[in-house]
């Protein structure tokens, strides 16, 4: 109790005390891996970290559309320009579009993709659905890209979805089977609305569904699985992702291990003169999983370990 302490052999021990928290203070910071130098919640340090994250991200995401262009243009001219039967797109765009028509963005995206999509030959002169090349269907699929807003995020993703489908299903076997198979690993990979899709939503660094000074806070409310297959996707790249995009996709694992180092140093300070047992307990349960998963060296581990036994070690009621 406080009176324990009102005395000089309670002075002397209050000191002791007070050192031995200056050192788990930073010894907590020292799971950053940089010294604690990235340690922080303040907007400046949130947003770089964020922007770190999406930019590992968004590195895959460029190389992963470059191939799979190349694959499938490539697969194109050895076939001879088989033709891409689009009856999803078409089925998502001429249904009852009760998606498109419920907001003045998306009534405005459907006479825009309805006016590409006769540019690009998507209807014949009647305006019936026809057959389009697979180079066609890229071409499309880069314009919904470039009409992404927050307001229209959900109908580009469905309709890029479905045109992925219609692709995907065109040419069974070779010489399309390499570029159906990477089109699926990259649905399987980035395109879950859950996980990597609700992190990169996007179109450039302002107007973006997520900002970057939040993309922790997203990481941190994620479930364990999706939380889990984030990592393990910028842990683990294909084997032919080039080094650079590859350096920039560990930044983002680093920026995320910042991220949580930083809750678990503000969990233990969140009290005043002691280290926070209780606080630095609960992140440390209620994040178990994703602790785990990023802090997945055996000297990462052991320090948690060291950590969260110095605060059961150091607990006093002040």
């Amino acid at each position: 109790c406080s009176s324990d302490l009102n005395s000089e052999s309670g002075y002397a021990m209050q000191n002791a005390l007070d050192t031995e928290r200056r050192a788990l203070s930073s010894y907590v910071k020292g799971l950053d891996g940089q010294g604690g130098t990235t340690i922080g919640n303040n907007e400046t340090m949130r947003q770089a970290r964020g922007q770190t994250v999406a930019s590992g991200l968004g590195a895959l995401d460029d190389w992963v559309d470059t191939k799979r262009r190349s694959l499938y243009t490539q697969a194109d001219q050895d076939s001879g320009g088989k033709p891409v039967f689009t009856g999803n797109f078409h089925g998502l765009i001429s249904g009852d579009q009760a998606d498109f028509i419920a907001t003045p963005e998306g009534t405005s995206l459907l006479k825009d993709i309805q006016a590409s999509g006769k540019t690009l030959g998507f209807w014949d002169a009647n305006g019936e659905p026809q057959p389009v090349k697979v180079q066609n269907a890229e071409q499309m699929r880069q314009f919904l890209n470039r009409q992404w807003s927050p307001q229209t995020a959900g109908i580009v993703r469905d309709a890029k979805g479905a045109l992925d489908t219609d692709v995907f299903t065109t040419g069974e076997g070779t010489p399309y089977a390499p570029a159906r198979q990477f089109t699926q690993w990259q649905k399987n990979t980035l395109d879950n609305p859950n996980g990597i899709a609700s992190m990169m939503d996007s179109s450039g660094a302002v107007n973006r569904k997520v900002a970057f000074e939040d993309i922790g806070k997203k990481a941190e409310s994620m479930p364990a699985a999706q939380f889990d297959h984030v990592v393990n996707t910028l842990r683990n790249p294909p084997p032919d992702v080039p080094a650079p995009v590859q350096a920039k996709m560990q930044g983002a694992v680093q920026a995320l291990k910042s991220d949580f180092a930083s809750q678990l140093s503000a969990a233990s300070h969140s009290t005043v003169g002691q280290a926070n047992t209780r606080g630095f307990t609960k992140f440390m349960n209620d994040n178990s999983s994703k602790l785990q998963t990023l802090f997945n060296s055996p000297q990462e581990q052991l320090q948690l370990k060291n950590i969260n036994d110095a605060h059961n070690i150091l607990r006093y009621d002040a």
